[in-house]
């Protein structure tokens, strides 16, 4: 099956769509664990993808993302979905991105308001003696996917979502290798024991 071209999705001579199923298939052995020790590797890795910081000011400063590959973030996706419930049956009442409707932007909206009324000033505001009375403090937490414990996510699915651990012993359940590509153009990788993948959806 030839996923580049449309005609993988249509339908063959029986009415059936060998696209379609072939997928399914896939999926249904990856959720499972049900995956060749061959391929694993290559399933579970890595790709460094470089993103600007500051353009504008400073083009030569860039972020590497580390992002699995593009079946796993398709499965990990699905699974995100239809475990929504749960997860946010667990973390509830301290979060608001996981299965609450629009809870990301209430919090993003919120706090742009609160920034404007308590913290934001015009230099006509000051020149009025109208000055912040909040103060804005950012937290940035240094190379947390990366330094996560693997062993305390894996004893927290265990508790509480232990349907999940195939997928995450297939995903971290080893050293993973994270590839990068060189000055001329040749890959290399780095192996990765603790932390977890920044573009996985889990």
């Amino acid at each position: 099956v030839d996923f580049a071209k449309r005609t993988a999705l249509a339908m063959d001579g029986a009415g059936r769509r060998p696209g379609v199923e072939l997928l399914a298939q896939i999926f249904h052995i990856v959720c499972h664990g049900n995956f060749p020790a061959s391929i694993q590797n290559w399933y579970s890795s890595n790709r460094f993808v470089a993103f600007h910081k500051d353009y504008e000011t400073n083009p030569d400063k860039l972020r590497p993302i580390d992002c699995g590959t593009g079946l796993r973030r398709i499965v990990c996706g699905h699974v995100n979905r239809q475990n929504t419930a749960r997860f946010a049956s667990i973390m509830a009442p301290s979060q608001c991105a996981i299965g609450v409707p629009g809870g990301m932007d209430m919090v993003v909206h919120t706090t742009m308001l609160s920034l404007h009324e308590y913290v934001t000033r015009t230099q006509e505001q000051f020149s009025r003696h109208q000055f912040p009375t909040r103060v804005q403090l950012l937290l940035d937490l240094e190379k947390m996917f990366t330094r996560v414990s693997r062993k305390r996510i894996r004893s927290i699915l265990a508790e509480h979502f232990p349907h999940l651990l195939h997928l995450f012993d297939l995903n971290s359940g080893h050293v993973t290798r994270s590839y990068f590509r060189t000055p001329d153009g040749a890959w290399n990788f780095i192996e990765q024991e603790e932390g977890l993948a920044q573009g996985c959806p889990l």
